[in-house]
C-alpha cells in the first residue's frame, strides 16, 4: 500500500501544472474487472508539430497509432513513446491501447473489488493540459467515474455506461472503478454523490448531508463552487486523495465515525484550493495548509468553545517535538511524504493564515481570499499570488511577515521573566530566541475581570508594563496560543512525536520474543528503519507483560534531563502486532490504551501551570 501512496503521489506532483497548450481526448473505453481488463479508443486534438512526445502507463500496450488518418509505428520506452505529427497546425491522434491490470500493487490496476487507473491510463501529449469526453462501460454489477460532469448514465443489461465531460483544461484524469450503490443529492444545481461499497451504503444519507452543507458554507465564505458535482468515492486503498469534483477515499477510513467532520470537511475545501485554484508547486504547496486552516480548524471550534485554542496548541505541540534544525520553509513544502513534512505544511502553514488574519482583521483576510479565488480559478497560483491579494486588499506592505513566515525555515521561542505586580500596575520581560516581529497577546487577569492586550515584540528581549482597571491578580502570555513558536519543554507535556521525529530515537526490546513485532512497530513509527543510535536520545521500550489489565498501551515520558521514552507494552506478540495498526494514528498523544481490537482511552499529559503565566496573590489593593 505504501508502494500506491507513493505512486499516487508521484502522478500528482509531477502533473505540468502550469502548462499553457490543451489536448482534447475523445475516449471510449470498456472495463471488465471481473478480469482486469481494459480496452481503450482515445481520439486527441491539439495544435502540433514535429516529434511529439506521448505518456503512457508501461502497463497499457499500443494496439494502434493513425496521426490524421495515416498509421504509424511506434516503439514505446519506458512510459513514453514519440509521434511524428508533421507540419505545424490542427491534428488528430486516434490511439488504440489495452492492458490486463490483475495483480498489481500500484496504479493502474482493476479489480472486483475497485480499480484505479491514475492520470496516465490515457495517452496524452507531454507537458499539455487536457478536456475530455469520456463514454464508457463496465460489466458485472460494477460503476466507474472520473473527473468531469456527468452528461448520461444508464444500465444495459449487465454493462453500466456513463459518460463525463469536462471542457476546463486540467491535467488528464484519473477513473476509478467498484461496485458501487450510488446515492446522490443536490445542492442547488450541483449533484453531490456517494460511490460506496456495499456495506458503507447505509451511511451515504449522513455523508450527503453534510457535504451539502460544507459546500455551501464555502460558497458563502470563498466564492462559487467550481465543478458541476461533487462525489465520494469508497476506495481499496487506506488513503484520502481530493481530485476535481470528487474524493477517493478508502472504505475502512470512510466506516470510522467521525471522517465526516475531519477529513470530510477538508476534502471537500480542496475543491477550490488546490484543485480549482491549482497550485505552483515550484514555490511551495500552500493549499494544504489553507485548507486545513479554513477546515479542520472551523471543525475544532465548532465542536466546543475551546476548540479552535485546542486545535493550535497541538500544531504548536507537533511543531515543537521536531528537533531544532530539521524543519524546512515552507516554500520548500510540496506533499506530505513523511510525519515531519506534515508537521510543517499542514499545520504550521495553517497557523501562518492564523496569524495572519489576526493581523489584518477578519474582514479584509476574508476578502481577500475572494479576491485571491475570483482572480485564480482554474490558473495556477504560488505564495507570491496569496501576498499580493492580501496586500492589495489591506493596502500593506506584508513583504516581511511573507519572508520570514514563508521563506525561512523555524519558529521563535518565547520566555517570560521579571514578572512582578502593585495593585493596577503589571510590568514584565519578554524574551524570545530570534528578533522575530511578532504581535503577541497579552491577558491580565484582575479584580474586576479580564483584560486583554497586544505587545509588538521586534527585539530578542523587551520590558512591558500596564496599567489595568483594577488591581492584577494574574497575567498570561498568548493564553489562546495565536503566535506560533516553539514551545518550551515545561510549557508541554512529551507526545509521542517527541520520540518519533527524532532521528536519534533508539528501540530496546525487553523480551527476545517480541523483537520482531517491536521492531515492526519502532519502524511504522518512525517510517524508517531502526538503526543503532546514541545512547543520548529518545527510546522506544518495548515489552511483554501477562499481567496487563488490557491487551496494549503507549506513554510517554521526560525526565529530569528532558530526555523522552515511549513505553509499548502488550500482554503478547500478537497483541503488540494488533497494536502497529492502530498506534501511529496517535502521534499527538501522550498515552494510548488498546483493548479488544480498539483504542479505549487515548489523551495529553496536564501541565500544572505555564511558564508563560504569573500568578501575583500578594497584589496590594
Amino acid at each position: 500500500m505504501k508502494a500506491f501512496v507513493a505512486f499516487v503521489l508521484s502522478l500528482i506532483f509531477a502533473a505540468p501544472v502550469w502548462a499553457e497548450n490543451t489536448a482534447h481526448h475523445d475516449v471510449s473505453v470498456h472495463m471488465s474487472p471481473a478480469e482486469g481488463y481494459v480496452f481503450v479508443e482515445d481520439l486527441i486534438q491539439f495544435k502540433g508539430q514535429g516529434e511529439t512526445t506521448f505518456t503512457l502507463s508501461p502497463a497499457f500496450q499500443i494496439q494502434d497509432v493513425q496521426v490524421d488518418g495515416t498509421p504509424q509505428d511506434i516503439t514505446p520506452i519506458r512510459g513514453a513513446f514519440v509521434v511524428d505529427l508533421g507540419p505545424k497546425g490542427d491534428h488528430q491522434v486516434f490511439i488504440t491501447t489495452k492492458a490486463l491490470l490483475i495483480e498489481r500493487a500500484t496504479p493502474p490496476f482493476l479489480t472486483v473489488e475497485g480499480g484505479y487507473l491514475g492520470r496516465d491510463w490515457l495517452a496524452h501529449p507531454e507537458d499539455f493540459l487536457a478536456t475530455w469526453d469520456i463514454s464508457g462501460s463496465t460489466d458485472k454489477g460494477q460503476k466507474w467515474l472520473t473527473p468531469g460532469r456527468l452528461s448520461t448514465e444508464a444500465q444495459k443489461g449487465t454493462y453500466y455506461q456513463a459518460r463525463f465531460i469536462n471542457s476546463q483544461p486540467s491535467p488528464p484524469p484519473t477513473l476509478i472503478t467498484g461496485p458501487f450503490e450510488i446515492s446522490e443529492r443536490w445542492a442547488d444545481d450541483i449533484r453531490v454523490r456517494t460511490y460506496f461499497h456495499k456495506e458503507l451504503a447505509p451511511l451515504a444519507e449522513g455523508y450527503l448531508d453534510d457535504t451539502v452543507r460544507y459546500i455551501q458554507d464555502a460558497i458563502q465564505n470563498i466564492g462559487p463552487y467550481p465543478y458541476s458535482e461533487f462525489s465520494i468515492v469508497s476506495g481499496i486503498a487506506p488513503v484520502g486523495w481530493g481530485l476535481p469534483g470528487l474524493t477517493y477515499i478508502g472504505r475502512r477510513v470512510l466506516a470510522l465515525p467521525f471522517i465526516r467532520t475531519t477529513s470530510l470537511p477538508h476534502e471537500v475545501l480542496h475543491n477550490w484550493w488546490g484543485n480549482a485554484v491549482d497550485v505552483d508547486y515550484r514555490s511551495g504547496n500552500w493549499a494544504e495548509g489553507l485548507t486545513t486552516f479554513q477546515a479542520d480548524l472551523v471543525q475544532s471550534a465548532l465542536k466546543n468553545k475551546d476548540g479552535g485554542r485546542a486545535k493550535r496548541l497541538e500544531w504548536l505541540r507537533n511543531f515543537s517535538a521536531l528537533p531544532q534544525g530539521t524543519d524546512v520553509p515552507l516554500s520548500q513544502f510540496r506533499s506530505r511524504t513523511h510525519d515531519a513534512l506534515q508537521v510543517v505544511g499542514y499545520g504550521k502553514t495553517a497557523f501562518v493564515f492564523h496569524m495572519l488574519k489576526i493581523r489584518l482583521g477578519a474582514e479584509t483576510f476574508n476578502k481577500a481570499l475572494q479576491d485571491f479565488y475570483r482572480t485564480h480559478t482554474y490558473k495556477v497560483a504560488s505564495w507570491a499570488d496569496l501576498q499580493t491579494a492580501f496586500e492589495a486588499r489591506s493596502n500593506k506592505d506584508l513583504s516581511t511577515f511573507f519572508d520570514l513566515w514563508v521563506n525561512e525555515a523555524g519558529a521563535p521561542s518565547l520566555n517570560l521573566s521579571k514578572a512582578s505586580a502593585s495593585g493596577s500596575h503589571v510590568s514584565f520581560t519578554l524574551k524570545q530566541s530570534k528578533a522575530y516581529p511578532l504581535v503577541v497577546p497579552v491577558r491580565l487577569k484582575t479584580q474586576k475581570g479580564v483584560e486583554d492586550f497586544q505587545v509588538h515584540l521586534n527585539k530578542r528581549i523587551q520590558n512591558f508594563t500596564f496599567k489595568a482597571k483594577s488591581p492584577v491578580l494574574s497575567l498570561h502570555i498568548d493564553p489562546n496560543f495565536d503566535v506560533f513558536r516553539r514551545l518550551e519543554t515545561n510549557e508541554t507535556p512529551p507526545i509521542l512525536r517527541d520520540v518519533t521525529l527524532n532521528p536519534k530515537t533508539k528501540l530496546i526490546v525487553t523480551d527476545p520474543r517480541a523483537q520482531g513485532a517491536a521492531r515492526a512497530l519502532a519502524e511504522r513509527l518512525l517510517q524508517r528503519p531502526v538503526i543503532e543510535q546514541d545512547d543520548a536520545g529518545p527510546r522506544i521500550v518495548v515489552s511483554l507483560n501477562l499481567s496487563e489489565k488490557t491487551d496494549a498501551r503507549a506513554y510517554v515520558e521526560r525526565d529530569q534531563n528532558g530526555r523522552v521514552t515511549l513505553f509499548i507494552t502488550a500482554r503478547t506478540v500478537e497483541n503488540l502486532l494488533q497494536f502497529t495498526r492502530s498506534l501511529p494514528h496517535y502521534k499527538r498523544r501522550s498515552f494510548v490504551v488498546y483493548d479488544q481490537g480498539k483504542v479505549i482511552q487515548k489523551g495529553v499529559f496536564d501541565i500544572p501551570t505555564s511558564p508563560l503565566s504569573r500568578q501575583f496573590k500578594g497584589t496590594p489593593k
